[in-house]
């Protein structure tokens, strides 16, 4: 747990509070009435034909997104509530290039871009570990307080410092308005699920304005994927002048999260392994599955028993399971406690040049208990060796259980993690040689402090549980789930460390606007991330001795964009980034490895119309990272091995991960009448390790090739019943992806294409109340949403939930 957050907390308002002092008592002289106000903060984009036409993530600037030499998709407030969007994953529908993470065990968000990972921001500032932060924290993100959601695509390290290789995923919090507002707003679903939030806002004096967001939300979910959340935001701004205003908003957040690390699972059916190779599931028979030498022998009745078992698909897809789940009750909720306090000033030295830093503390911990492993074996022939136990078919006392689940695993984990970053910027603008000129320079500092502890439980065939483990589940189907809590069998300790990391870097960004409608940017920065482990856990010998891990070096971001006609905008660019070792895991050193490197090129149209209230974009896009770590094959650590060879180091780092493909984008916002988001995605995503021998994987595990979603809603012109009455929905489709592992005997293993349809109906009074209701896969389809280890997790069936809105 967490030493002292209250400290940390009270040290850095201090410091801020001394920073800020001569501003907030100091007479300044008031600008000229008629000098605009220039400043850094536009984060929130105002007007109905600026929301989807112009954004603050890609250069820090708001400037139009048809200036802006870099791919980036918006997804507004209007959007997500008519969709009923509750959380990050309901918003990924909107975004192209974004989906869930391959290799997902239902920990958090963990999603990708364009295959790679993702960094998660609130206004700019860390939202959480995610990406090359890793995933233990499980932060499920909220969609409470997001005013809007910006993704921008590829490396951003010269604006944001530790970044991810995919992007960044920007939530653009509400703000506290000058004009009084309040809102209520209830809903009721499926599953009992029901929530209800208050949003208030508006003027305390004439300098100074306030808002308070609350919400609460409860949930049985789909297959016991259970949550219960509370949330409060308060926020203030004060403006003591045109020059000065200073934000401050906080969060409190408490929720709890079911793990479903399993979803349905891929039985274990190797068709490599049958005589001859390659004999569908379906097609088997017992010549095809004969016994071997050294391996679990079984009688030809039980052979026979589990052919008669299989069914079509089975070693190449999860195995339908229904409504039923393997969330066991042994595992506990992710139970996550976050505390967020952020502190903004910005300032207008003059009409060209402004300044502004902000800084964020940051608090979270979390711990659950959640399953792993639980996997079906029909037949496998591992390393010569037909059905080696315990990767076989278990039998007790002569009786074949061929839906067991064995190698069952509960995992129990300890996570905090401690924060805090500084940014401090300048701005500004200036006319040279009939060029203008906007440069921004950045300098950031951030301490993050981790502590991660983690148990493990097992079944019969882990002997660390062996004094009291877990029962196998001798039919997945109908599961006879162990009884008790987690701590009444024989856990081990698996990890416990903390860690240190340290980052800071500068950056400096010139976008310049020549004739003829051209825009560049050119963007360096240089960062450094100093790591300090230290393992706490050992069985044997000394104490390990802690590790250092430096990651640093130079990064750059620059492109072009010019509007060959007024409504259209050829782009190209091309940025580097770094991304640190494990920020959040665990390390193991036997060198100083190199840095991960991540580079994104791109190629893309933009169009507007309607005077930016259609924005339509489409890219071409090469991602790629490398520098990979991967065990390294000449390692051998069995004495008793003929390749014993410990002489070398465990692991390489020369592996890589590329993707390519192309993007397309279109969206309407004629909020009065129509609103439309269209979204497609076409990539082909691959990973490399030992070069030298030329591995290369197929389709990256997790990334599907295509996926798409469209939106269409439609406000009737006819008022009806002396309202408005709104009639849309979408359709979400997305390809295949991989599931499989060869070292599980899985070589070829797919979660299927799917395509689901939702509506909506909307009614809003003449008043002050509306009623809106949201139908969820009108079609029932039965698919999986989520790409799991082994295994998919299922999407919910059909299901409603009516949302009533008041405004007074």
């Amino acid at each position: 747990m967490l030493t002292s957050p209250a400290l940390t907390a009270r040290t850095l308002l201090g410091v801020l509070a001394l920073i800020n002092a001569p501003i907030l008592f100091a007479q300044t002289t008031p600008a000229k009435e008629e000098a605009e106000v220039f400043t850094l903060d536009k984060m929130i984009v105002e007007g109905e034909s600026k929301k989807i036409s112009q954004a603050y993530t890609p250069m820090k600037s708001g400037a139009a997104l048809l200036d802006t030499p870099a791919s980036v998709s918006i997804a507004t407030k209007e959007l997500l509530e008519a969709q009923g969007a509750t959380s990050l994953q309901d918003s990924i529908r909107n975004i192209s290039g974004l989906m869930h993470e391959g290799n997902n065990y239902g920990i958090g968000d963990q999603l990708a871009i364009r295959g790679q990972s993702v960094s998660y921001t609130y206004d700019g500032l860390d939202a959480g570990s995610g990406g090359s932060g890793g995933g233990s924290g499980a932060t499920v993100r909220s969609l409470t307080n997001v005013e809007r959601l910006e993704v921008l695509k590829g490396p951003a390290g010269t604006l944001y410092g530790i970044g991810a290789a995919g992007g960044i995923v920007n939530l653009v919090e509400k703000r506290p308005q000058a004009t009084a507002a309040r809102k209520f707003e209830t809903y009721l679903g499926r599953w009992n699920t029901y929530g209800a939030q208050l949003d208030l806002t508006g003027p305390l004096s004439e300098k100074l304005s306030y808002r308070v967001i609350a919400s609460t939300r409860e949930s049985d979910g789909y297959r016991n994927f259970t949550e219960d959340r509370t949330e409060l935001y308060p926020s203030l701004m004060f403006k003591p002048n045109r020059d000065h205003t200073l934000l401050f908003t906080a969060a409190y957040i408490a929720d709890k999260v079911q793990v479903d690390s399993n979803g349905h699972p891929v039985r274990i059916y190797d068709i490599r392994s049958t005589v001859p190779a390659n004999v569908p599931a379906e097609d088997a028979t017992l010549p095809n599955i004969p016994n071997g030498p050294g391996g679990l022998q079984l009688t030809d009745a039980q052979r026979q028993q589990l052919l008669d078992s299989l069914a079509a698909g089975d070693g190449g897809q999860p195995y339908d399971l229904g409504e039923a789940s393997l969330i066991s009750p042994l595992t506990r909720p992710t139970e996550g406690e976050e505390f967020r306090v952020k502190f903004r000033h910005d300032w207008t030295l003059s009409e060209n040049t402004a300044f502004a830093h902000y800084a964020q503390f940051r608090s979270y911990e979390s711990d659950y208990v959640r399953t792993t492993g639980a996997f079906n074996y029909v037949y496998w022939n591992r390393t010569n060796v037909i059905n080696a136990v315990p990767r076989a078919p278990l039998v007790i006392n002569g009786v074949l259980y061929p839906f067991a689940l064995r190698r069952t695993e509960y995992r129990k984990l300890d996570f905090a993690e401690d924060s805090v970053q500084y940014f401090a910027e300048a701005k500004n603008r200036f006319e040279f040689a009939k060029t203008k000129h906007e440069v921004l320079a950045t300098t950031y500092g951030e301490w993050r402090d981790y502590k991660t502890k983690g148990w493990s439980l097992y079944d019969g065939d882990d002997a660390r549980s062996a004094a009291n483990p877990v029962p196998y589940i001798l039919d997945m189907r109908n599961p006879n789930w162990p009884t008790g809590r987690f701590e009444d069998y024989a856990f081990v300790t698996t990890s416990d460390y903390t860690k240190d990391v340290t980052a800071y870097g500068v950056g400096l960004q010139d976008v310049i606007t020549l004739p003829h409608d051209i825009t560049v940017r050119l963007a360096g920065g240089w960062n450094q991330i100093d790591q300090d482990y230290d393992n706490n856990f050992f069985t044997v010998g000394a104490d390990p001795i802690p590790v250092s891990s430096k990651d640093q070096g130079l990064l750059y971001n620059a492109g072009v964009s010019w509007r060959m006609l007024p409504n259209t905008a050829l782009f190209v660019a091309a940025a580097q980034g770094r991304t640190a070792l494990s920020v959040t895991g665990s390390v193991v050193l036997t060198n100083q490895p190199p840095d991960s490197e991540s580079e994104n090129y791109e190629v893309g149209v933009k169009q507007e119309y309607l005077g930016g209230k259609l924005a339509l974009s489409a890219a071409y896009f090469e991602t790629s990272r490398t520098n990979l770590r991967y065990a390294n094959p000449l390692y051998d650590s069995n004495p008793s091995s003929p390749t014993y060879n410990i002489t070398v180091d465990p692991f390489r780092y020369d592996g890589n991960e590329e993707t390519k493909g192309g993007e397309l984008d279109l969206n309407v916002n004629i909020t009065q009448r129509w609103m439309i988001n269209l979204n497609g995605t076409y990539q082909d995503a691959h990973t490399q390790q030992n070069p030298g021998l030329g591995t290369v994987t197929g389709l990256k595990k997790g990334v599907p090739r295509v996926f798409a979603s469209i939106w269409v809603q439609h406000t009737l012109a006819p008022k009806v019943f002396g309202g408005k009455l709104t009639l849309g929905g979408g359709v979400r489709h997305n390809g295949r992806r991989t599931i499989n592992d060869t070292s599980f005997g899985i070589a070829q293993a797919y979660v299927p294409r799917y395509t689901t349809v939702d509506g909506i109906l909307r009614f809003d009074s003449a008043s002050f109340w509306s009623v809106q209701v949201n139908a969820n896969n009108l079609t029932d389809e039965r698919y999986y949403e989520l790409a799991q280890f082994l295994g998919g997790r299922p999407g919910e069936p059909l299901n409603a939930t009516v949302t009533f809105t008041a405004k007074f």
